[in-house]
């Protein structure tokens, strides 16, 4: 089986073990940044904006207010997002 992609390196053995440890390294970059949130001014002019930010808000969160406000921005965030995914659409390719 090959995988172009890594490497591996084994160690040599220790006078007490026959077993050698093995590091694999992948050569390939991956790309785990999350897609940066992006509000859009023009959000507050469209339909159900102020109810989707109001029904999110009232997210009952317990904890100190540092927590609770993380929370509910959190809240806010992925209602928005769901909210400007099926009402409004991908911005970019429309624009395109």
């Amino acid at each position: 089986m090959e995988f172009p992609d890594h490497e591996a390196e084994f160690t040599n053995p220790s006078t007490y073990s026959d077993h050698s440890a093995m590091f694999v390294c992948s050569k390939k970059q991956v790309d785990n940044k999350k897609k940066a949130f992006r509000f859009f001014n023009y959000w507050v002019e469209e339909e159900g904006y102020h109810d989707i930010v109001a029904n999110a808000w009232r997210t009952r969160v317990v904890g100190n207010p540092m927590y609770v406000l993380m929370t509910k921005l959190k809240h806010v965030k992925q209602e928005l997002i769901v909210w400007n995914r099926e009402r409004i659409g991908n911005v970019n390719s429309r624009v395109q």
